[in-house]
């Protein structure tokens, strides 16, 4: 899928782009800049470090629109990292936002990330793996299935929070129930048409889509009423865009026994690195949560551009 591509006329060839892609998935051709889909991990760092704003990705918003228009069921799936990325009061007022919009049902993504951390558990009690690998971070899995292959074997098959709400939001309303997933990653909008799980999300948007979207309409989310998520989450599911909170959360420091060295490691390189050592035998017996996004999800390509510290939500 052609996801990223760049705008021959807002590229200045500063390459900017090549110089910041840690993998070069992008080439420089008679002067010009090309992504080279193939190779891409779809973190985004492309689409960050472009002063001009050349680099666009494939969005889903016209199709979001044109099932609100049509009447579909449309029941949202909110990343907890929400918090941290629009100007308001309260949380309940994006949900208020969000209806105005023409959503119907919001509910958190977190819900989907407390069912995936007790199958987490379950599988590490009933593998014995050597070494184990989160798959929560879609860019991360591709960075082990394209450049790092013999690590494979340690990534736990299990589906992302994402994919595991919009299961249950079907199961729950209807197989012809519309859902749409907003959050901070735009690898998220490569995940949900994966041909293993593709009808389980219809359509993703960034946390930055729906703030242009809010501005065009005119919606200020500080002076409207707070409504309620129909589903939320109240346990741990909501810290998962943290880094480190995945694993801390898997294991349960006062009474489970930890059979590995739990690692949390942000940042392109430094998921290269650790997965180097671990390839040459330097690390063994770990458990890695990787995250491609520098500090997790709550500093995604997709995030508004004015985000608000989500520590300080």
């Amino acid at each position: 899928m052609s996801l990223l591509s760049i705008s021959d006329a807002n590229c200045k060839n500063c390459y900017k782009c090549f110089r910041n892609c840690s993998i070069k998935s992008i080439k420089v051709k008679n002067e010009e800049a090309e992504m080279v889909n193939e190779t891409c991990i779809y973190c985004g760092t492309c689409l960050k470090s472009c002063p001009q704003g050349a680099i666009k990705f494939e969005s889903d918003l016209k199709l979001v629109q044109s099932a609100i228009d049509e009447g579909k069921k449309i029941v949202v799936s909110l990343a907890p990292s929400f918090a941290g990325n629009f100007d308001m009061l309260e949380e309940g007022q994006l949900v208020t936002g969000l209806k105005k919009l023409g959503f119907g049902i919001i509910e958190e993504t977190a819900i989907g990330a407390e069912v995936i951390e007790e199958l987490y558990r379950e599988y590490i009690q009933e593998h014995n793996k050597k070494n184990i690998i989160t798959t929560s971070c879609y860019s991360a899995n591709l960075l082990i299935e394209k450049y790092y292959p013999d690590m494979i074997e340690y990534m736990i098959p299990l589906v992302s929070p994402m994919i595991g709400h919009g299961k249950i939001i079907k199961k729950i309303y209807g197989r012809d129930t519309f859902v749409v997933f907003i959050g901070p990653c735009i690898s998220k909008k490569v995940e949900s048409i994966d041909f293993q799980h593709e009808t389980d999300v219809d359509a993703v948007l960034t946390f930055d889509e729906i703030s242009q979207w809010l501005e065009e309409e005119e919606i200020d989310l500080k002076k409207l009423e707070s409504s309620f998520f129909e589903r939320k989450s109240f346990k741990t599911g909501s810290g998962f865009p943290l880094s480190g909170n995945i694993i801390k959360n898997m294991f349960d420091s006062d009474s489970d026994e930890i059979p590995y060295e739990l690692i949390s490691v942000t940042g392109i390189d430094e998921c290269k690195d650790v997965l180097e050592s671990v390839q040459k035998g330097e690390l063994s017996n770990v458990c890695l949560e990787l995250n491609i996004c520098k500090g997790g999800c709550i500093a995604g390509p997709g995030t508004t551009r004015n985000p608000i510290s989500y520590y300080a939500r």
